[in-house]
Order: C-alpha cells, then structure tokens, then sequence
C-alpha cells in the first residue's frame, strides 16, 4: 500500500500530497502540476465534458489545463506541485499536450517514476 487508507496530506514549499477515497469532479484548472494516481486499479480523465473519457492507472495535468477526473471507485493521492518551482518546471517538460497517461500498478508507477519508460 503506497499510503495509509485513512485520509490524510503531506505539504512542503514546493507541493501539497493528499490522499483519500476518490471521487468525480466537474470540470476545473488550477495552476500547478497535478499527479492524480488510483491506489489500486484505474481511474478516468478528459478535458471536458464533450471528450471521451480515458482509463489510466496515473495522470500528470499540464498547470491551467481544464480536466475532469473520476476517481469514484478507488483510493486516490493527488499531488499538486507549485509550477514555478524547479519540480514543476521538472514535471511540465514530461508532459505533451494538456496531460500525460501513466499504466502499470500503483507500486511500479512510484517506483519507476523518474524513468523514462514510466510513462
């Protein structure tokens, strides 16, 4: 298990990690990079309501992208990192496009996340 089921968050300068039961959101932004992972399984993510959904086990948001996520039947951590720090910088040169898709179980995707082939 990557985090205690019990709901809970982790906060430091650059980022704010929060973790708890999933649900859906309507369409939003915000600005900085978002990684929203299913503790287990997957979840779905589209830029707005007349888009598909797609299923994914992770997704990085690109800051001030519009995105609905659905997250309803799992565990959810949702990381929020500040988009003008180096971290964020970091993350939203990986990102093409207003996200990006991760696959593979939740153990493995934190694992490799600094690999290429994590995404």
């Amino acid at each position: 298990m990557l985090a205690h089921t019990t709901p809970g968050a982790l906060v430091w300068p650059a980022a704010m990690i929060v973790w708890g039961p999933g649900f859906r959101t309507a369409g939003h932004r915000h600005h900085c990079v978002q990684l929203v992972m299913a503790m287990q399984g997957s979840l779905l993510i589209r830029a707005s309501s007349v888009d598909p959904w797609m299923r994914c086990g992770a997704a990085l948001v690109k800051p001030d992208a519009a995105h609905e996520v659905d997250a309803r039947d799992n565990g959810v951590v949702i990381g929020f990192v500040d988009s003008e720090s180096e971290l964020g910088a970091a993350l939203s040169e990986r990102i093409h496009g207003w996200h990006r898709l991760c696959f593979g179980s939740p153990s493995r995707r934190l694992a490799h996340s600094s690999g290429k082939d994590a995404y």
